[in-house]
């Protein structure tokens, strides 16, 4: 069985131009429901933190 992670909320800004972008890719990909701009928050960190290791 796989150990679930707690979730823990960010708070940051970001420019208005990449988070209308982000949001409608968002939505595109998740659909517009509850929990679609998490999913691709996570999504995107994920992707981020893979990078940033290969780096090293």
């Amino acid at each position: 069985m796989q150990k679930q992670s707690k979730n823990i909320r960010i708070n940051s800004t970001i420019n208005e131009k990449l988070e209308k972008e982000f949001r409608e890719i968002t939505f595109n990909k998740f659909g517009f429901k509850k929990g679609s701009i998490q999913d691709g928050l996570e999504e995107a960190l994920e992707e981020w933190v893979k990078k940033q290791r290969k780096k090293k």
